[in-house]
Protein backbone atom coordinates (compact mmCIF):
# COMPACT_ATOMS: atom_id res chain seq x y z
CA UNK A 1 0.00 0.00 0.00
CA UNK A 2 2.97 2.26 0.63
CA UNK A 3 3.96 1.96 -3.04
CA UNK A 4 0.44 2.83 -4.21
CA UNK A 5 0.30 5.95 -2.03
CA UNK A 6 3.80 7.00 -3.12
CA UNK A 7 2.91 6.64 -6.82
CA UNK A 8 -0.29 8.61 -6.34
CA UNK A 9 1.60 11.38 -4.54
CA UNK A 10 4.13 11.52 -7.36
CA UNK A 11 1.55 11.52 -10.18
CA UNK A 12 -1.17 13.44 -8.32
CA UNK A 13 -1.31 16.28 -10.86
CA UNK A 14 -2.02 13.80 -13.68
CA UNK A 15 -4.60 11.70 -11.83
CA UNK A 16 -6.79 14.21 -9.98
CA UNK A 17 -10.09 14.61 -11.77
CA UNK A 18 -9.76 11.46 -13.87
CA UNK A 19 -10.91 7.91 -13.28
CA UNK A 20 -8.25 5.18 -13.25
CA UNK A 21 -7.70 1.61 -12.15
CA UNK A 22 -5.04 0.32 -9.77
CA UNK A 23 -4.16 -3.33 -10.37
CA UNK A 24 -2.42 -5.15 -7.57
CA UNK A 25 -1.17 -8.68 -7.00
CA UNK A 26 -1.48 -8.25 -3.24
CA UNK A 27 -4.85 -9.47 -1.94
CA UNK A 28 -4.59 -7.50 1.32
CA UNK A 29 -4.15 -4.23 -0.58
CA UNK A 30 -7.31 -4.83 -2.57
CA UNK A 31 -9.33 -4.99 0.70
CA UNK A 32 -7.85 -1.76 2.08
CA UNK A 33 -10.93 0.31 1.20
CA UNK A 34 -13.29 -1.91 3.18
CA UNK A 35 -11.24 -2.21 6.40
CA UNK A 36 -12.93 -0.95 9.56
CA UNK A 37 -9.97 -0.89 11.96
CA UNK A 38 -7.15 1.31 10.70
CA UNK A 39 -3.87 2.41 12.17
CA UNK A 40 -3.20 6.18 12.20
CA UNK A 41 -0.98 5.84 9.12
CA UNK A 42 -3.63 3.86 7.26
CA UNK A 43 -6.25 6.47 8.19
CA UNK A 44 -4.05 9.20 6.65
CA UNK A 45 -3.65 7.07 3.52
CA UNK A 46 -7.40 6.57 3.30
CA UNK A 47 -7.99 10.33 3.60
CA UNK A 48 -5.44 10.94 0.85
CA UNK A 49 -6.95 8.24 -1.41
CA UNK A 50 -10.43 9.74 -1.00
CA UNK A 51 -9.35 12.61 -3.28
CA UNK A 52 -8.99 10.26 -6.25
CA UNK A 53 -11.57 8.52 -8.44
CA UNK A 54 -10.12 5.01 -8.73
CA UNK A 55 -10.98 1.35 -8.60
CA UNK A 56 -8.62 -1.22 -7.14
CA UNK A 57 -8.52 -4.63 -8.78
CA UNK A 58 -6.72 -7.76 -7.61
CA UNK A 59 -4.85 -9.67 -10.30
CA UNK A 60 -3.28 -13.00 -9.36
CA UNK A 61 0.47 -13.30 -9.70
CA UNK A 62 0.12 -16.16 -12.21
CA UNK A 63 -1.89 -14.00 -14.59
CA UNK A 64 0.23 -10.88 -14.05
CA UNK A 65 3.17 -12.10 -16.15
CA UNK A 66 4.76 -8.67 -16.76
CA UNK A 67 4.95 -7.70 -13.08
CA UNK A 68 6.08 -11.20 -12.17
CA UNK A 69 8.94 -11.00 -14.68
CA UNK A 70 10.01 -7.60 -13.37
CA UNK A 71 10.03 -8.80 -9.78
CA UNK A 72 12.15 -11.82 -10.69
CA UNK A 73 14.62 -9.96 -12.93
CA UNK A 74 17.41 -9.94 -10.32
CA UNK A 75 17.04 -13.68 -9.72
CA UNK A 76 17.30 -14.38 -13.46
CA UNK A 77 20.37 -12.15 -13.81
CA UNK A 78 22.32 -14.23 -11.29
CA UNK A 79 21.46 -17.44 -13.14
CA UNK A 80 22.51 -16.13 -16.54
CA UNK A 81 25.90 -14.77 -15.45
CA UNK A 82 28.79 -17.27 -15.58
Amino acid sequence: MTAVVHCLQTCRHYLLGSQFMIKTDNVATSYFQSQHKLSPKQARWQDFLAKFDYKMEYKQGKTNVVADALSRKAALATVVQP
